[in-house]
């Protein structure tokens, strides 16, 4: 079943998580792509204002299938696989119960850059030597 994206006239959208463009006077499917992560899919399509837009298929699906009466904001996927957008796997759910169900099944760290926590004496991360008041000259 195709649905036409809200606020994209030019594109459709069907069930299985697939966008097409009928820019061409035809439907013919978009490609999509992973985010920087690796781990949802975008499309780059144009909104009815002319303006490019990046959008997550996932939301895309929701919005156009599922209806929202709570207005909860995030998606979750049921499987926990982000890159698979079948309507069937997709709910609207609030940020808590989204977070909770992805640290049942993933790992709880979601910060990949390391920390350290702030030592007297430590080196300015412009390399410069450390000053009597801890700052670094041009910052």
């Amino acid at each position: 079943m195709l649905k036409q994206i809200n606020g994209f006239d030019d594109y459709y959208v069907d069930d299985t998580g697939v966008v097409y463009s009928n820019k061409s006077g035809y439907l013919k499917p978009i490609s999509q792509w992973k985010d920087g992560k690796g781990r949802y899919l975008l499309v780059h399509i144009i909104n009815n204002d002319g303006k490019a837009k990046n959008v997550l298929v996932h939301r895309i699906v929701c919005e156009a299938f599922l209806p929202n009466p709570k207005d909860l904001p995030e998606v979750n996927h049921k499987d926990n696989n982000p890159q698979n957008n079948n309507l069937s796997n997709l709910e609207w759910c609030t940020r808590k119960e989204n977070l909770q169900q992805s640290y049942k099944t993933m790992s709880p760290v979601r910060n990949y850059r390391p920390r350290h926590p702030y030592r007297e004496n430590a080196q300015p991360a412009c390399g410069r030597s450390a000053r009597p008041h801890g700052g670094c000259p041009r910052h």
